[in-house]
């Protein structure tokens, strides 16, 4: 920096007497970025997440950690709601599901895959979901979410309670 002030300085004065560099001809330049940061820059980009809500999935992802494994698979509607449920609505929590979307979409898509997931686990509800949009895979603005898998005990119970949610 100091050099380039004085080259600047004897510009402006128009003495090129005051700066060596100058009147050798040399000419100041920016180095570029170096390899080795090139590499650490692209290394914490390709490293810095592998869950479903990576902004690094390649895929479309859906994750879930059991609670309870007792119900087998079924395919009757599940009702998916933000929602927690009342006391009394008798339920057994069986997992958590988390939903990544590697590309554009709707959280209706991240609903439904949970739905679909749920079903799978042997679960009727999904309550407490919670979607939002991140960059991921492919995608500036992909759909993503979360929510818990739960066995109602007495699915009446949810339409009478007041609940508000959707039959997927």
């Amino acid at each position: 920096m100091i050099l380039l002030s004085e080259a600047t300085k004897g510009e402006i004065t128009g003495n090129k007497g005051d700066c060596p560099e100058r009147r050798a001809g040399v000419r100041l330049a920016h180095a570029p970025l170096s390899l080795g940061r090139w590499y650490l820059l692209i290394v914490y980009l390709l490293l810095s997440g592998c869950s479903a809500h990576s902004p690094f999935i390649l895929k479309n992802t859906t994750d879930s950690s059991l609670v309870q494994n007792k119900f087998p698979p079924s395919q009757e509607r599940v009702f998916v709601t933000d929602q927690g449920l009342p006391g009394s609505v008798a339920f057994v929590p069986i997992s958590t599901i988390d939903v990544g979307k590697a590309w554009y979409g709707s959280t209706d898509e991240v609903l439904a895959t949970m739905a679909d997931r749920a079903r799978e686990l042997g679960a009727n509800a999904v309550i407490q979901t919670k979607t939002w949009h991140q960059p991921a895979g492919f995608a500036w603005y992909s759909p993503e979410g979360s929510g818990l898998a739960v066995r109602v005990n007495n699915v009446k119970s949810l339409e009478t309670s007041g609940i508000n949610g959707t039959w997927y």
